[in-house]
């Protein structure tokens, strides 16, 4: 009995084809939901710009912070801050805080202290998720829009393409 539906074989290119695409939904689902529960929790999501906190927090860190008040942070707190008009940040230790100036004396690991205004702190760094600050930077900068509406593209037309494949080779049988 030769020929029958039952004997067929697995068609392996539809069955990785459809994990495959599965395997890219459920990533970007997953991603998605974080980003929404941090935003709602007010954790900000940042980009460690250099070594200046390694090894705690390395160049290309994912980092994320949670938006606090000011007057909230304490000595010794690690904390996220603004260094320049572009929006530039940088994460250093709370060395002392001064209430009537209104600033923090912030030290790290790279470079003598310095002094900056409570309106700069974005908020105390909560971790780091070390080498998946560059991804972070090309998914979000505005640059890499196109390129990245073109790669949605493909992986819709490709998963189109899988089906249209898959039909026609049951159709066949």
């Amino acid at each position: 009995m030769t020929g029958t539906s039952a004997e067929k074989r697995p068609d392996w290119f539809v069955i990785i084809g459809k994990v495959f695409f599965t395997l890219i939904l459920i990533v970007m689902i997953v991603t998605a939901l974080a980003c929404f529960v941090l935003y709602f929790i007010g954790v900000s999501v940042h980009c460690a710009e250099d070594n200046n906190m390694a090894p705690d927090y390395p160049e290309n860190s994912l980092v994320l912070v949670n938006r606090v008040e000011p007057s909230v942070i304490q000595t010794g707190d690690i904390v996220t801050y603004v260094i320049d008009e572009k929006g530039t940040l940088k994460i250093a230790e709370v060395t002392a805080k001064d209430f009537s100036s209104r600033q923090f004396r912030l030290n790290n690991h790279q470079s003598p202290e310095e002094t900056v205004l409570w309106d700069n702190v974005i908020g105390k760094t909560i971790t780091a998720v070390p080498h998946c600050g560059g991804i972070y930077r090309f998914l979000t900068a505005e640059e890499n829009r196109g390129t990245l509406i073109l790669i949605a593209a493909i992986l819709v037309v490709s998963s189109l393409v899988f089906e249209i494949i898959a039909k026609r080779r049951s159709s066949r049988n």
